[in-house]
């Protein structure tokens, strides 16, 4: 279901007030107004009423155009969104040398990590794990959320299961790690420090032949229960068919690549 939104200039509404109407002759089954706004918190805090109408009324997709653009004229809409009619998403590709690309490419603070101890001991695993699985896409680019404190130790000696329990155990006594970046941006798992900067990790981890996870788990279940000889499965997930989450207990089964700073609005 589309959502077409539309910005009204100031009049008899609050300054956050939200109105749904119908569509008229538009494509689309409703309409969400806003009062415009131009300042990030006045912005975000009109979003989060449209998204709590939308949430209330059981509607499970919205359109919002750009918003603080200064464009309160009849032209709301960017001419991208003019192809939107009939769609519930669309992505746009953002042009390195566009403003919108630059202003938040400066929010963000990228540091490659580069230990030579850690890295022999994570590409000597994966030789290993290649030559059991040939065929597996035994690596995978994960995220991991931390605080200040921990980067400074992970950066140094690499992952560390003695870390687990401080945010999460479902899957097992691990290292945590996610698919998608989002998921890791949560206070809960990357904590603001004092000057409200968070920290994730975009990591290498080999992922090989995964089992499910459980709480407690201390190690990946035993890849033929009757003979323990074939030894161990390489990680734990939250799923076997659709993986989201997934713990490493092995800590030289995860190699920190990257280490992302950055502050949320």
């Amino acid at each position: 279901m589309l959502i077409l939104f539309s910005i009204l200039i100031p009049g008899t509404q609050p300054s956050d007030g939200v109105v749904m109407t119908k569509p008229g002759n538009l494509k689309t089954k409703h309409i969400i107004h806003m009062v415009g706004q131009t300042k990030e918190k006045e912005i975000t805090s009109s979003m989060l009423k449209v998204l709590k109408m939308c949430e209330d009324k059981k509607i499970q997709s919205v359109s919002f155009p750009a918003l603080g653009t200064g464009r309160h004229n009849n032209n709301l809409f960017p001419q991208s969104w003019t192809r939107m009619e009939g769609k519930d998403l669309e992505i746009v590709a953002l042009a390195p040398n566009s403003r919108e690309y630059q202003r938040i490419e400066k929010e963000f603070i990228i540091q490659r990590i580069q230990s030579k101890d850690q890295w022999q001991r994570y590409a000597v695993k994966k030789q290993a794990m290649d030559k059991k699985y040939p065929k597996n896409k035994n690596e995978l680019n994960l995220y991991h959320g931390t605080t200040k404190d921990i980067c400074q130790k992970i950066n140094t000696c690499g992952f560390n299961r003695s870390f687990c329990g401080r945010n999460a155990t479902a899957y097992g006594d691990g290292t945590y790690f996610a698919k998608e970046m989002w998921y890791s941006c949560h206070d809960a798992y990357s904590k603001p420090d004092a000057s409200g900067l968070k920290y994730m990790y975009r990591a290498r981890a080999l992922v090989g032949s995964p089992c499910l996870g459980v709480q407690g788990m201390k190690e990946p279940n035993p890849l033929n229960p009757a003979d323990l000889r074939q030894g161990l499965h390489d990680c734990a997930v939250n799923n076997l068919q659709n993986p989201f989450i997934y713990v490493v207990f092995c800590d030289a089964g995860a190699y920190p690549d990257y280490l992302i700073s950055f502050k949320t609005v």
